[in-house]
């Protein structure tokens, strides 16, 4: 069986105007036929090629990121980055298969890997809050999680209480154990409340390392 590649794709939205979709797979992953040395074909949409990397992904239990995301300023990126690289900017980040391409990046008009269904991978979401540095050819924004990004913004000074989303990225509980509001074990999950208490969330990570309210 044929090895089937990973791509990744990046879609910008602001929060107000037109999405802007790059990727950062080399455009030599596939034949570009329709779109030569400048992105791919994805369900009829074009995604341009663009040099992004992003670090500080990867979290420890509690503990919430700084990410930075570092993007290639092509003539095409240039042209929109006053509308786009600005706080409150959603960025999605899709690692899929190249079974998503569309079969006309191909001259033959079908995809080389095959017919079958591709598979995401993975998805992350993320909110730009800053510009940090813009030289002549490279852009880096600092973004939080998107559950982090709005927990920061709505949550009040309260002591005993706990503004992440539950089961979210910043509260990282995916445990099979459950409990109701008011913190009575319960076997169904569809019974699975997080009260938002510190003592809720002591009964979720009994060894230590809370999340709650961190951030």
């Amino acid at each position: 069986m044929t090895d089937i590649p990973l791509i990744t794709l990046w879609e910008f939205s602001p929060p107000e105007g037109t999405a802007v979709r790059l990727t950062s797979s080399p455009p030599v992953r596939v034949e570009q036929t329709p779109f030569p040395q400048r992105g791919i074909w994805i369900d009829g949409n074009p995604w341009y090629c663009c040099g992004i990397t992003a670090t500080g992904i990867e979290r420890a239990t509690g503990t919430v990121p700084t990410i930075t995301i570092r993007i290639q300023l092509t003539e095409y990126v240039k042209a929109r980055k006053k509308l786009i690289f600005i706080p409150g900017t959603r960025i999605t980040r899709y690692e899929t298969d190249v079974l998503a391409v569309d079969g006309s990046n191909w001259s033959s008009g079908t995809n080389s890997y095959g017919t079958q269904n591709r598979r995401n991978h993975r998805t992350d979401v993320w909110i730009i809050t800053r510009i940090l540095d813009e030289a002549q050819n490279e852009l880096s924004v600092a973004a939080q999680e998107e559950d982090e990004f709005w927990n920061e913004l709505v949550r009040p000074e309260t002591l005993d209480r706990c503004y992440h989303k539950y089961r979210g990225n910043a509260c990282g509980y995916s445990g099979s154990n459950y409990w109701d509001a008011e913190g009575k074990s319960v076997s169904n999950k569809n019974s699975d409340v997080c009260g938002l208490r510190l003592s809720d969330c002591k009964l979720r990570f009994p060894t230590g390392n809370l999340p709650f309210g961190e951030g």
